[in-house]
């Protein structure tokens, strides 16, 4: 594909690639991780996933220490189904960050993750998150996942927190 192009334009083919093709795109999209545009490399990296996430593993994780953190949620999902602890862990200390912006990445990965310890971080930070706006992304995922594993989050999140009850009772 050439870099050439329009970068919104290139992140919307990259990620209709990564919807519709197969394992043989994958060496095609290489080439755009080191586009000047990060959503264009964010769009890249979740399309190698897509793709083939054993192929692409090797690939995208030294994006890992990407400065953008949609890059870095991104090669998160690549890694989590092999690393489950460890990017649990990555995404924890990423949900704390001082940036905002690499707090909502931590939040939007972990609402991406099935597992009942991402709703446990996320709940962590639904009681701790000064942005009103992450606050409500998390409240989201809660209102959107409505499972077992979510729901024994947000009641351990109340007891741990009692001050936060009537604000977790709402969602």
């Amino acid at each position: 594909m050439d870099q050439e192009c329009d970068p919104l334009v290139v992140s919307l083919v990259v990620q209709l690639v990564g919807a519709h093709g197969t394992a043989a795109h994958l060496e095609r999209l290489r080439p755009l991780l080191s586009s000047p545009n990060l959503r264009v490399v964010a769009n890249a990296v979740e399309a190698m996933g897509r793709l083939d996430a054993g192929a692409a593993r090797p690939i995208v994780l030294p994006y890992l220490v990407a400065e953008d953190p949609r890059v870095r949620a991104n090669v998160l999902l690549v890694l989590a189904p092999v690393w489950k602890e460890e990017v649990l862990g990555y995404l924890g200390g990423m949900s704390r960050a001082p940036k905002e912006s690499y707090r909502a990445s931590a939040v939007w990965c972990l609402g991406q993750l099935p597992w009942a310890e991402a709703d446990e971080v996320l709940a962590a930070r639904l009681v701790s998150e000064e942005s009103s706006d992450l606050r409500e992304s998390i409240a989201r995922v809660f209102r959107d996942r409505r499972d077992a594993g979510s729901l024994d989050a947000l009641c351990r999140a109340m007891h741990d927190h009692p001050r936060h009850a009537p604000a977790i009772r709402e969602l």
